[in-house]
């Protein structure tokens, strides 16, 4: 094989994420409400303010604090790839599996953003499925964690844009931390009563 064909590989594996790291420890993300329906005007305050996430890199838990439901709680198996929400809805403490998760694709490279935590960050421009563009920023040096936020994103996200329900809000990493993480953290807990996932979406209505 010509030496400047070996080259042209080799640039492209790097350039690919080849060097990427399985990120492990605990991510901070604060929220900012973009857009509200009409029809929940006025809770703004009760909605929630961060987003708390634990993973090892292939697992996680996320946790959110609502004035409205107390904790609401996502756990991601990667061996089910399956997302189970945990949620306080009147007296009834739930849990659902099959949620659905919407998909990007790439489709730009802006490059280099700024350093955030000490790291380079890349901004890149991703197509939801519902044929809508934005701009994204992620930490450069780690893979993406499987089924957070969306699929197919290409790091771990700094800024990005996340719908709802209607509801639209703007992620904004604000602390991370790297460390083991136990298995236990991605236990289901015992106390939620399961519930049939079409039922939980008519609460949700």
């Amino acid at each position: 094989m010509p030496k400047c064909l070996i080259y042209i590989l080799f640039v492209f594996g790097s350039l690919n994420g080849s060097t990427q790291e399985l990120f492990s420890g605990r991510l901070t993300y604060s929220i900012e409400y973009l857009n509200i329906p009409a029809d929940m005007k006025g809770v703004e305050k009760q909605l929630p303010t961060k987003i708390s996430i634990v993973t090892d890199g292939s697992d996680w838990r996320s946790v959110q604090y609502t004035e409205i439901n107390g904790d609401y709680i996502q756990v991601y198996d990667s061996k089910a790839d399956s997302i189970f929400e945990m949620i306080t809805i009147g007296p009834e403490r739930v849990r659902v599996s099959n949620r659905t998760l919407k998909k990007v694709s790439l489709s730009n490279t802006k490059g280099k953003g700024q350093s955030q935590f000490q790291m380079e960050t890349k901004i890149v421009d991703v197509k939801l499925e519902s044929g809508e563009n934005q701009s994204m920023i992620f930490l450069a040096d780690y893979m993406p964690i499987p089924s957070l936020f969306y699929h197919g994103l290409v790091g771990v996200p700094t800024s990005l844009e996340v719908e709802n329900a209607g509801v639209i809000m703007r992620l904004s990493l604000s602390k991370i931390h790297e460390e083991p993480i136990d298995k236990t953290y991605f236990t289901l807990p015992d106390d939620y009563k399961w519930v049939d996932n079409s039922l939980y979406q008519s609460w949700l209505r």
